[in-house]
């Protein structure tokens, strides 16, 4: 009965190891999938070295976003430009077709020439702006609260 007792007490004690080691190694990720221009790259390298404190980051073209799992990310950020009013390209098609739950931890980035511009879905989060160098920090700004929210 003692070793019963004993092999029952240190597989609890193993389980709640095992838990807290997958805990531990377990960091929030997030996904920026962007477009490609030396504003957009100024305010994405702005906004992963603040987001890096607090969760591991990962910088694809959006065109590969088809290729990622999701699932595996906390938020994921749009980096994209609008055109006539909608979003296009990988960055829309994601829109079209992601779930409630992928929109809900969705931030899209977008430049739009007067930087104005809210997304057509209420389940996602957007920071518009015009490609202006100057605004590089106060966009960045705004997105990295948008993603630190997410995060918590």
């Amino acid at each position: 009965m003692k070793k019963i007792l004993v092999v029952a007490v240190l597989f609890v004690l193993a389980a709640g190891l095992v838990t807290a080691q997958e805990k531990a190694q377990t960091k929030k990720s997030v996904l920026i999938a962007a477009q490609k221009s030396a504003f957009k790259d100024a305010v994405i390298l702005r906004v992963s070295e603040s987001v890096k404190k607090e969760a591991a980051v990962k910088i694809i073209d959006s065109g590969k976003l088809k290729k990622e799992n999701l699932d595996d990310y906390a938020v994921i950020l749009l980096v994209n430009t609008i055109m006539g009013g909608r979003v296009v390209g990988p960055a829309g098609e994601f829109l079209k077709t992601a779930d409630e739950n992928t929109k809900k931890k969705t931030v899209v980035f977008t430049t739009a020439g007067g930087g104005v511009w809210k997304p057509q879905d209420k389940n996602v989060d957007a920071v518009a702006s015009a490609s202006v160098p100057a605004d590089v920090n106060t966009v960045a700004d705004s997105i990295v609260q948008k993603v630190h929210n997410l995060l918590k």
